[in-house]
């Protein structure tokens, strides 16, 4: 049992090792990019940071991969008054079996069904 204990944590010290700088990378640089978006959301639209996000991902002039990301903001955010610019954009078509997006031009069905389950969730 000690073996297969000390085996396992050694494991998990090399993949540490080995996937962690790639991870943390990867983290900071999502972190960084919904700072940016916030920030250009807030700027671009006024009010708080959820209606200007939900005003961003209502931009069509905006990068579909960043609206989408906004997508993912809003989920996280999980608050109702998001839900109108969600609910306009969500079709459901989209879905693959998989509950995946099908499409990388377009937005993300399975974020926004996210985001909008999450957004309901808060309402009272």
């Amino acid at each position: 049992m000690k073996l297969v204990l000390r085996v396992t944590c050694s494991a998990a010290v090399i993949l540490k090792a080995i996937v962690g700088p790639f991870l943390y990378n990867k983290i900071s640089e999502i972190k960084a990019k919904s700072a940016l978006i916030r920030e250009d959301a807030i700027e671009s639209y006024g009010g708080d940071e959820v209606l200007g996000i939900a005003q961003y991902v209502d931009d069509r002039s905006r990068p579909v991969h960043h609206r989408n990301h906004a997508i993912g903001m809003l989920a996280n955010l999980s608050d109702r008054r998001a839900l109108p610019v969600l609910e306009k954009h969500y079709t459901g078509y989209e879905l693959s079996p998989t509950g995946t997006c099908c499409n990388l031009f377009s937005l993300c069905q399975y974020e926004l069904k996210k985001a909008i389950e999450r957004s309901r969730a808060t309402e009272g």
